[in-house]
């Protein structure tokens, strides 16, 4: 994919992504997140912490160098124009994976201020996160969740083009296909498929939601647990409260998008005082297979083990490979081919991520904030097993090494809405996810661009109806989610249009 000049597309007022440029761009002014007042300043160094606190403007420098490699732009991306298109209260932007990022990235480029409040504690993205192993010298960049994904839409394709021009994607130029239950491997076709894209070297995929991020205001590691409505007239805004009933942000926010899934977000959505249109889509439930049809949510439960195998010791003829009809795998990757970095030692193993089928997680879930060690054993060995089985080498089982484990418990939709996001006009309250176009990282960064399009209209008096959620229906991709998913030649305002005539 060609790289963008100066000249680099971006979202703007009345046009779409895929055909705009930067105009006139000021520096952005970030705020540090706070509950109660915050103050501005310019991105610096530094670090943020404490429970409450966000990505503010101590430390955006040090997220953005985090996401850049050393040859790529440490320049600062601003927003396109002068003047805010809509000088109201803030939208809140609850859930801080990619498509409550590229949500609040998009409300920034149409004028429109937005926060994103997330609960994670080390950094936001979601499933879109990387760990760092360590291991006699060497640094192993680990995926241990999403792994690749395509930009097939133009929109998708422009934010990507960004960011390969600042270091923070590559595309993966590996052996990437699907490996029967028997191990035969089958590459992908990379000239229908399209290329597919990874994370930069020093962060892996976890990269991408920090350079969404790194310029947005991003309440960190806190936790919305009620939305009161603002009292007066209908519309008024919503306040966001801790489960202590303290007040989050700056108090009044205009619009509230929930760009989360599950129960946490099922139980949020019932704090209002009526019902709106995105109670419904909300519900889930949790299995190992979706249903045809549903009126419903429903969620499967992955396992993920980190495996550092013998180098040279694999007769792998793969760096990356969805695995058919498996009864306990269906992803498995090799991180240190697809990460390939500098060593001060001389790495010793390839370090793997394995994760598992629905069944076999429904089957072995437990609480995966405190897993019981009988139940990782059984697990960590039984995944090893079958991956080595599955590679025709059984015997290098016993030398390779679980260097870690975890349970995704809400961890990729098993149906889909495909109608992209979800708005209640009369309340203002609205719905992005992957779950509502393809179940990818590509399905859940334009799901977010498409609600954006449409809360920026809403508040800048354009009165659009109210989308409903449509019945969900199974979605018949792989056990991980999609590479991609969506349809490469639909624009974010045109999907707004399709949903609101």
């Amino acid at each position: 994919m060609a790289r963008l000049a100066a000249a680099a597309a971006v979202l703007v007022v009345g046009g779409s992504l895929a055909e705009c440029r930067f105009q006139g761009r000021p520096q952005l002014t970030v705020r540090r997140a706070g509950f109660g007042k915050s103050s501005r300043g310019l991105s610096g160094g530094g670090d943020s912490t404490g429970g409450s606190g966000g990505v503010g403007s101590a430390n955006v420098r040090q997220l953005r160098e985090k996401a850049i490699d050393s040859g790529g732009s440490s320049e600062s991306r601003t927003l396109p124009g002068s003047k805010p298109t809509y000088d109201g209260p803030p939208v809140a932007v609850v859930g801080g994976g990619l498509a409550g990022l590229a949500c609040g990235l998009a409300l920034r480029r149409l004028g429109v201020r937005a926060a994103i409040f997330d609960t994670g504690k080390r950094a936001p993205g979601g499933r879109a996160s990387s760990k760092t192993f360590k291991r006699q010298g060497c640094t192993h960049i680990v995926d241990h969740a999403a792994q690749a994904f395509t930009a097939q839409g133009p929109e998708i394709r422009a934010l990507v083009e960004e960011m390969e021009q600042e270091g923070v994607v590559q595309q993966w130029r590996g052996r990437v296909g699907s490996l029967s239950n028997t191990g035969q491997f089958t590459p992908r076709d990379e000239t229908r498929e399209g290329p597919l894209w990874i994370g930069s070297s020093s962060t892996g995929m976890a990269a991408v939601p920090t350079w969404l991020a790194a310029e947005q205001e991003v309440f960190q590691d806190v936790w919305v647990a009620k939305l009161e409505p603002v009292r007066g007239a209908p519309g008024a805004g919503w306040v966001l409260k801790t489960p202590k009933g303290k007040q989050l942000g700056e108090g009044r926010y205009s619009y509230v998008v929930m760009a989360h899934n599950g129960k946490c977000a099922d139980r949020l959505i019932n704090t209002l005082p009526e019902k709106t249109v995105a109670h419904a889509p909300l519900r889930c439930k949790f299995t190992a297979k979706a249903s045809p049809t549903s009126d419903r949510l429903e969620l499967s439960s992955l396992w993920v083990c980190i495996l550092a195998v013998p180098r040279g010791s694999s007769p792998a003829s793969f760096d990356g490979a969805f695995v058919e009809s498996h009864a306990v795998l269906s992803w498995a990757g090799n991180n240190s081919a697809k990460y390939p970095r500098p060593q001060t030692g001389q790495s010793d193993v390839d370090v793997w991520t394995l994760i598992s089928t629905a069944p076999y997680g429904s089957k072995n879930k437990c609480s995966q904030e405190f897993i019981p060690p009988e139940v990782r054993t059984k697990v960590s060995e039984e995944m090893r097993n079958a991956f080595c089985t599955l590679l025709g080498a059984p015997g290098v089982a016993d030398s390779c090494e679980v260097l870690h484990m975890q349970l995704w418990g809400a961890a990729v939709p098993l149906n889909v809405c495909q109608q992209h996001f979800v708005h209640d006009a009369e309340a203002r309250v609205g719905i992005c996810g992957d779950w509502l176009t393809a179940p990818s990282v590509e399905g859940a960064m334009f799901s977010g661009l498409a609600l954006a399009d449409a809360v920026a209209r809403e508040l800048r008096g354009e009165s659009l109806p109210s989308t409903p959620a449509q019945p969900f229906k199974s979605w018949a991709g792989k056990a991980t989610g999609d590479f991609g998913g969506i349809n490469a030649r639909l624009l974010a305002s045109a999907a707004v249009d399709s949903a609101l005539s």
